[in-house]
């Protein structure tokens, strides 16, 4: 996959699966990163997410439904970003405070379904 290919060349920040829907998404390492989920086996993207930090996420989560990503960005910036797979769009974004911030670069899931 081309897609693929072309991390290599910059690297990943971040990374997430969810099994049940066969996605796979990912963080390029560059300014202004875009979210690429694909999906396997049938190896093709199905969506780009950008509108998301400058620098970089630290985190990435899918949704157990496959619907939503959450995204945490790097420490610099201190967001939350909340995408929607099918829309392919940013639904959501929003600071994250100083008490929240270290426990959300640690721990992160997105469960809609709970």
């Amino acid at each position: 996959i081309d897609i693929i290919a072309e991390s290599f060349n910059s690297g990943t920040t971040a990374f997430s699966t969810n099994a049940r829907k066969g996605y796979i998404a990912f963080a390029f390492n560059m300014s202004c990163p875009p979210i690429c989920v694909l999906a396997y086996p049938q190896k093709h993207v199905l969506c780009t997410l950008e509108n998301g930090p400058v620098l970089g996420y630290e985190k990435l989560s899918i949704s157990q439904d496959g619907e939503c990503i959450c995204a945490i960005s790097e420490a610099s910036e201190n967001s939350v970003y909340i995408y929607s797979v099918l829309g392919a769009a940013l639904i959501a974004k929003s600071s994250l405070t100083a008490a929240t911030s270290p426990f959300a670069v640690h721990f992160m899931s997105l469960n809609p379904a709970d």
